[in-house]
This record gives structure tokens, sequence and C-alpha cells, in this order.
């Protein structure tokens, strides 16, 4: 027997992984995208105080004492792999609490790991200047390198830091599975004054 014909031609493959693709999908709940009944007054949050606003999924505005911390900055409508103007992946089924023009300036940016759905390219795109001190896991800054921020910290298992303003930052181990994770570990991030 010969190796030609044991091999299957590359469209028989595609029109059966199309079939699969499409008949999968058919079964997959489709929700309904919700906006959020009401929107957080950043205007009445005192800056002598200590406040968090869950933004939606990972995202997390934190003011401390002035300065604004943003946890996994997500929002996007899609999340996954970019190609050109398009994003093939995971659409979002909630509309995050706030806008990024809401927002305005962050001071510091967390990224606790580089799921697609911690860590969204198009946002960071949007949000880091070149001074926001963006804060990522071990194995991520390099992700980080088109972004602008004079000041991108990779911190490791245990370390800690304490930024020019003020903010103590601690790295903590964390459990989160995933399958592209197997084999690496993946470390949280916490802030402290």
């Amino acid at each position: 027997m010969r190796l030609r014909n044991l091999l299957v031609p590359s469209a028989v493959l595609a029109s059966v992984g199309t079939f699969l693709y499409t008949r999968l999908k058919r079964r997959l709940p489709r929700p309904v995208f919700k906006v959020p009944a009401s929107k957080p007054d950043l205007a009445s949050f005192d800056e002598t105080m200590v406040s968090a606003t869950w933004v939606g999924h990972s995202t997390v505005l934190i003011h401390w004492y002035g300065l604004k911390i943003l946890t996994d900055p997500v929002f996007s409508n899609r999340i996954g792999v970019h190609v050109g103007p398009v994003t093939f992946g995971m659409k979002r089924h909630t509309a995050p609490a706030l806008s990024i023009e809401e927002i305005g300036h962050v001071d510091v940016i967390l990224l606790s790991h580089a799921h697609m759905d911690h860590f969204d390219h198009k946002s960071l795109k949007r949000l880091i200047t070149r001074d926001t001190v963006v804060i990522s896991a071990p194995g991520t800054s390099k992700l980080l390198r088109k972004y602008p921020s004079l000041q991108t910290l990779e911190m490791h298992p245990h370390d800690k830091l304490t930024l020019a303003n003020g903010l103590h930052v601690q790295a903590v181990p964390v459990a989160h599975w995933a399958i592209v994770s197997r084999g690496t570990n993946i470390w949280g991030i916490t802030a402290t004054s």
C-alpha cells in the first residue's frame, strides 16, 4: 500500500470540520446580550478612601486614595485571535459597566495572566499611556513590548515591590486551570498601600 493512498484530501477534511463545527454551533446556547441596569457614578467616589467597581468578568476599577488601578481590562465585544479587523473567539454576553472613556486615565494596570479573557490587546492599546504602570505575571511582559508604557514590570512568585506613587504590590500563587498553562505557574498580583 502506498502512503499517498492513505492521505485524505484537504478539501474533504475541511468539509468534515465545517460540518462538525456548524452542528456543534447550533447546539450551543445563544444568550441575549445584556446591558447593565445601572452605571456606577465615578464622580461620587471620594479620593481619600478606597473603592472598587466591578466592571465585568475580571475587570475591576479600584480607586486607591487618588490612584486609579484597573485589573485585567477587557472591554472588547469579542475576545480571541485578532486577524486584521476580525477577531475569532468568544463573544461578550454582557456589556461592561463602564467604558474606557468613562474610566479615563488609569495609573496602574494589573494583569494577572495572559488568557484572552484577562489580557485583551484591543483594550490595552486604548488604555496604556506613557504614564501607566503595567504589572504583569511571569512571561507576559514580552506581549506588552509594543505599548507605550515606560514602566512595564513582570512579577514572579512572592515578589514584592513599591511603586513611586507609594503603592505596595505583591505576587501571590493562585490555582487557575488552562490547557495552555499546563506545566507553567500562574501567579496572581495583589496591591496594598
